[in-house]
């Protein structure tokens, strides 16, 4: 089972490391703490939790602040932390899409990004790319470009995208307890496919910015 940590700041805001966390969480164990909670220097709260995610927070510029569960942050757009998306196109130019399990907590039943997840502290964002291919698709490839980075924002959560792109035509053993099914779209049909509830929220923000650049591009 996963332990994770939740960090808390006071006024002082200063920030432990990671290695910091490690050594609390050796300390934890090796005192018995069957509470959980640890002080330092009345500059933070680690508060141990089980099955939850462990994610970075981060200014607009990518510079780590704290750490915090998925559960924290998820709900409160004011921490915003990294994320990747790759969009995987065939060698036709189709993009593929992922139909969210109705058992998610984002978008459950829609067409979303071909991959998309959380970058872990101390990750960098092409490990984490290649991560969630292999995860979400089943699919090991180095052949992964990064195209740009924006900042998507909404009233649950918000967001640093690093996004990339790479050419595979499958096939994709992909994540049944996460995905429902995956399917190529001509760009057409998705274009017009804006608004009507098919796609998510997320998947539309970052079609619009891939399109946008492509635009730049060819101008």
């Amino acid at each position: 089972m996963k332990k994770t940590v939740e960090i808390i700041f006071d006024s002082d805001l200063k920030k432990p490391s990671i290695a910091r966390y490690s050594i609390i969480k050796q300390r934890l164990i090796r005192n018995g703490n069957k509470e959980g909670h640890v002080y330092s220097s009345s500059c933070f709260l680690v508060l141990f939790l089980m099955s939850d995610e462990l994610l970075e927070i981060v200014d607009k510029d990518g510079k780590s602040l704290g750490v915090a569960p998925r559960s924290s942050i998820h709900g409160n757009p004011s921490l915003l932390h990294k994320v990747i998306h790759v969009l995987v196109f065939n060698s036709a130019g189709e993009l593929l899409l992922q139909k969210r399990s109705m058992s998610k907590d984002v978008a459950p039943g829609q067409w979303d990004t071909s991959v998309g997840g959380h970058v872990s502290p101390a990750e960098d964002t092409y490990s984490a790319a290649r991560r969630e291919m292999m995860e979400e698709l089943g699919v090991d490839t180095a052949e992964i470009i990064f195209l740009y980075s924006y900042i998507h924002s909404n009233a649950y959560e918000s967001e640093l995208v690093f996004s990339h792109s790479c050419i595979h035509n499958g096939p994709f053993p992909f994540n049944t307890d996460e995905i429902d099914s995956v399917k190529f779209w001509e760009i057409e049909e998705i274009k017009k496919s804006y608004g009507s509830g098919v796609l998510s929220e997320y998947f539309e923000s970052e079609m619009t910015k891939y399109l946008s650049c492509c635009s730049k591009g060819a101008a």
